[in-house]
C-alpha cells in the first residue's frame, strides 16, 4: 500500500517532457546569449501537449498569432508614434492602443483563428506597452518570434523523439503498477 502512495506522487511523462523542454530552451538561450531567455521556455510550456498532433496544432496557432500580432503591433506603433507623433504611453496612446484591440480581434476572427485571439492580444500588449517593445518594436517582434520558434521546435522534438516515447511507455507502466 505504501508503494502505491509513493507512485501517486511521481510525475507523469508530460511533466517530465515539459521539464526537459524548459531545460533545453534555457540552455539554447544561454548559448546564443539571448537577452530574454525565458520566452522560449514559456513557449515550450504552452506548446507541450499530450501528443505530437496536439503540440503541432498549439504551436501552429502560436506562430500565426505572433506573426499576425507582431506585424499589427509594428504597424500600430510606427503609424501613431512614428508618423502621427503620438507620445508612447501617453493617455492618447493608451486610448488608441485599447481601441485598436478591436480590429486585431476582428482580423483573428476573419482568419478563423479565434483561438489565437488571447495570445495575439498578449503579444500586441507586450510589443506596444513594454519598455523593450517600445524601445525597438521590430527587434522585439523578431526576438519573440525566434524565441517562440525555439520553444515550438524543442517541444515538437521532445514529443516526437522515439527513444523518449519508448522510455515513457515503460515509465508509465511502472508508475501505474
Amino acid at each position: 500500500m505504501q508503494k502505491n502512495k509513493i507512485r501517486h506522487f511521481l510525475p507523469g511523462m508530460r511533466m517530465l517532457k515539459t521539464t526537459l523542454a524548459i531545460f533545453i530552451c534555457i540552455t539554447i538561450d544561454i548559448l546564443r546569449d539571448s537577452p530574454n531567455m525565458v520566452t522560449s521556455g514559456i513557449s515550450a510550456i504552452l506548446v507541450m501537449q499530450i501528443n505530437m498532433d496536439s503540440s503541432y496544432s498549439r504551436g501552429k496557432l502560436r506562430i500565426l498569432g505572433i506573426v499576425i500580432s507582431g506585424i499589427y503591433s509594428i504597424i500600430f506603433y510606427y503609424l501613431f508614434v512614428g508618423v502621427l507623433n503620438v507620445e508612447s504611453l501617453s493617455l492618447l496612446y493608451v486610448i488608441l492602443f485599447s481601441l485598436f484591440t478591436i480590429p486585431l480581434m476582428i482580423i483573428f476572427n476573419l482568419l478563423k483563428l479565434s483561438d489565437g485571439i488571447a495570445i495575439g492580444l498578449i503579444y500586441y500588449m507586450l510589443t506596444c506597452l513594454s519598455s523593450s517593445g517600445i524601445s525597438d518594436p521590430l527587434i522585439y517582434v523578431a526576438d519573440r518570434f525566434i524565441n517562440m520558434t525555439i520553444g515550438l521546435c524543442v517541444s515538437l522534438f521532445i514529443n516526437w523523439c522515439p527513444p523518449l516515447n519508448a522510455l515513457g511507455r515503460h515509465y508509465e507502466k511502472f508508475k501505474n503498477k
